[in-house]
């Protein structure tokens, strides 16, 4: 393992793993510098750190985007720029659409208000089987235990206004991508009681999930992760926040299930 940011640079800040970008060939470690405990405050910003392969170290790149905490790293837009989530120090949810011109050059458009009447969280967002439209899925920090959902037709500038889906969710972070099967996986905790099991959900068009399978549970998991690699979902999570683990899951096997 490689140091990458080192102790955080002011007093009473903390540093939040955010994920990796590859721009242009190179590899970039994303990363919030935040205000502890919570991310509310003054002085949130998200920060850039480069491989340097020859020196074979993490060195400082700079500040992607001040007041600023993505919920995952960049991913392309149907147009080719690049988009991720985005909350600021308010907790107010909005998109981050650019990093063309330089990793630091972005356009903000809002997605959705936080306030007493809303609690969106830990926004997420993927494109549709037509390549065009985007669908953003949402956690409610609220009562609902229900996923939210918003819908964008312009690459990502305006967002529909938010609705309750009728999909349970333990107010926990989830993760979803669509397979090279064509199907979208989501994990998730899908208990609205607690963090316990993980489903894997699968849906055909990307809106409706019509099948879940039990992962794990008996215990408190969360903070999933899903790649697709050799034919499986290689499933990371925490336990607890005490250990990092892998499930690996046969795509196979999930299209053996859902013909059941």
């Amino acid at each position: 393992p490689q140091d990458l940011a080192g102790p955080p640079r002011t007093k009473g800040f903390g540093w939040i793993a955010r994920g990796y970008w590859v721009r242009d060939g190179e590899l970039l470690a994303l990363v919030t510098h935040f205000n502890a405990p919570g991310y509310e405050g003054p002085g949130l910003s998200l920060e850039a750190y480069r491989w340097d392969e020859a020196a074979g170290k993490w060195v400082a790149h700079g500040t992607v985007l001040d007041d600023s905490m993505n919920n995952f790293p960049p991913k392309k837009l149907p147009n080719g720029k690049w988009m991720m989530t985005r909350r600021d120090h308010e907790r107010q949810v909005s998109v981050m659409i650019g990093g063309m011109d330089a990793f630091n050059s972005w356009e903000v458009r809002p997605l959705a208000a936080y306030d007493a009447n809303a609690m969106p969280e830990e926004p997420y967002w993927y494109v549709l089987p037509d390549e065009k439209n985007i669908v953003g899925l949402i956690r409610d920090n609220g009562e609902s235990k229900r996923l939210l959902r918003t819908f964008s037709t312009d690459s990502g500038q305006t967002w529909t206004p938010i609705v309750t889906t009728n999909f349970p969710d333990a107010r926990s972070k989830f993760f979803a991508l669509r397979t090279s099967r064509g199907y979208y996986a989501m994990v998730s905790n899908a208990n609205p009681a607690k963090r316990d099991p993980f489903t894997l959900s699968i849906s055909q068009d990307g809106l409706v999930y019509t099948r879940m399978f039990y992962l794990v549970g008996g215990r408190h998991v969360d903070y999933p992760h899903i790649l697709e690699h050799d034919g499986h979902l290689l499933v990371a999570f925490s336990g607890a926040k005490q250990t990092m683990e892998v499930i690996k899951v046969s795509l196979d096997d999930v299209d053996r299930l859902m013909a059941e």
